[in-house]
C-alpha cells in the first residue's frame, strides 16, 4: 500500500508538468512545399533574357515579384490581399497599382489610383462560389470568366472575342501558391489561378488561328522545368514568335 501511495505521489508532479506544458497556444505546424522562385524568359536565339524573382511569406502568399529594377509587392491583411504596390530596390513605394475592398472575405472592388482622372480606374467584381465571374471596369478592362474544374476555361473582353484555354494534366508552376489573384488584375502577366498547365490559348479560329501553343519539359513531380511558347504574330498569323521559359523552385517551410 505504501509503495502504491509513493508511486502516485511521484506521478502527480509529472502529470501536472505534462498538463502545464500542453496549456496555451501551440506553434502552428509547418510543412514543406515547392514554390516557384525564379522565371527566366528567353526569346528564341537567346537574344534577350528577362528574369523575374518571386518571394512568399510564411503562409506561401505571393509577396513580391521583381523584374529588373521594378518590384511589385503584394500586401495582405490576414489572407486578404489589400494592395499591390510598385517599389524600388530599397523597398520604397513608388506607386500604388491597386487597392482592394472586401465584403467579409469576398473581394468586392478595386481601385487603380492615378493623378489623371481619365486613368483613375475603379473595378467591381461578380463572385460566384469564391470565383470571380466578371470584372467590371472601364470598357477595355471589363472581362467575363468561366471555369473548368480548378482552371480558367475562358476569358472574354466584353464586346469583343473570347479566349479559350486548354489544359494538360501537369501542374502549373504556381500550383502551391496559397492565394492566386490572377483574375483581380486588369492586365495579367502570369496565370496564377489555374492548377494545371495551359497547353493552348485560342483567341480566334477564322480566317486564321490566332493564339498560342505551349509545350513543356516536366519533372517527375509534375512541375514544369521549361516551357516553349509558340505565339501567332499579330500582323501575320501564319508566322510565329517563340519564347523559352525556364522555371526554378525552392522547397520552403510554410504554416498550414
Amino acid at each position: 500500500m505504501k509503495k502504491n501511495i509513493l508511486a502516485m505521489a511521484m506521478l502527480l508532479p509529472m502529470a501536472f508538468a505534462a498538463c502545464k506544458k500542453n496549456t496555451g497556444s501551440q506553434p502552428e505546424p509547418k510543412a514543406q512545399v515547392k514554390l516557384l522562385t525564379k522565371i527566366a524568359k528567353v526569346t528564341r536565339g537567346g537574344t534577350d533574357t528577362v528574369y523575374t524573382y518571386i518571394s512568399y511569406d510564411s503562409r506561401n502568399h505571393l509577396t513580391e515579384m521583381r523584374t529588373g529594377n521594378t518590384v511589385k509587392t503584394y500586401n495582405y491583411t490576414g489572407d486578404n490581399l489589400t494592395s499591390i504596390t510598385n517599389n524600388d530596390l530599397t523597398g520604397k513605394v513608388m506607386s500604388t497599382v491597386l487597392t482592394f475592398t472586401y465584403n467579409g472575405n469576398v473581394i468586392a472592388g478595386a481601385h487603380a489610383p492615378n493623378s489623371m482622372p481619365a486613368l483613375d480606374y475603379k473595378y467591381t467584381y461578380n463572385v460566384v462560389n469564391d470565383r470571380i465571374t466578371k470584372r467590371n471596369g472601364p470598357t477595355q478592362y471589363t472581362h467575363e470568366f468561366t471555369y473548368s474544374g480548378n482552371n480558367l476555361a475562358s476569358y472574354k473582353l466584353v464586346g469583343s472575342g473570347t479566349s479559350v484555354y486548354d489544359y494538360g494534366l501537369d501542374k502549373s508552376p504556381f500550383y502551391n501558391a496559397r492565394h492566386k489573384y490572377y483574375l483581380t488584375l486588369p492586365i495579367e502577366g502570369e496565370d496564377m489561378f489555374s492548377e494545371n498547365n495551359v497547353v493552348k490559348i485560342t483567341d480566334a479560329t477564322t480566317p486564321y488561328f490566332r493564339g498560342a501553343n505551349y509545350s513543356y519539359l516536366v519533372g517527375n513531380d509534375g512541375f514544369p522545368k521549361t516551357m516553349t511558347i509558340q505565339r501567332t504574330q499579330f500582323l501575320d498569323p501564319e508566322k510565329f514568335t517563340y519564347t523559352e521559359v525556364v522555371y526554378s523552385y525552392t522547397m520552403m517551410d510554410v504554416r498550414n
